[in-house]
């Protein structure tokens, strides 16, 4: 069921980004530049897909299935893990020299950062397995 799952998400995206002051971040941020309308209109637009796969999985029987939130959160820290690592000032040398007071701020907040990425996909590995928090 990958298609419908696909055009779920696909269809999920876009609502969230429609939001009307758009999402807060602290490295960057999203935002329509869409007027009131036509935020409202693509809404419809969605409204309309989700009810179409929601008629088509209802017409082939298949029920909803549970996915584990924690897995997909281990998963993107692993991810982010190794883009950070990846991130490093020996990696970036294909970019170009890097000067070497930035290789020296960069590379203790990258390795704090990759760290804490590892630490929080641990996090979520143990206590998904049912081990407690002692502290």
């Amino acid at each position: 069921m990958l298609p419908c799952k696909l055009l779920k998400k696909l269809c999920g995206l876009p609502d969230q980004l429609l939001v009307e002051g758009g999402e807060d971040g602290i490295l960057y941020y999203q935002k329509s530049h869409l007027d009131a309308e036509k935020r409202q209109a693509a809404r419809i637009k969605i409204s309309q897909a989700l009810q179409e796969l929601a008629s088509f999985v209802t017409q082939l029987g298949f029920e909803a299935r549970e996915e584990n939130s924690d897995q997909m959160i281990m998963a993107q820290m692993g991810a982010s893990w190794a883009d950070l690592v990846d991130s490093q000032s020996s990696r970036l040398k294909g970019y170009g020299d890097l000067d070497r007071q930035a290789a020296a701020v960069i590379d203790p907040a990258v390795n704090r950062l990759a760290r804490l990425a590892a630490e929080l996909g641990e996090f979520f590995t143990y206590i998904s397995s049912g081990g407690l928090l002692c502290r």
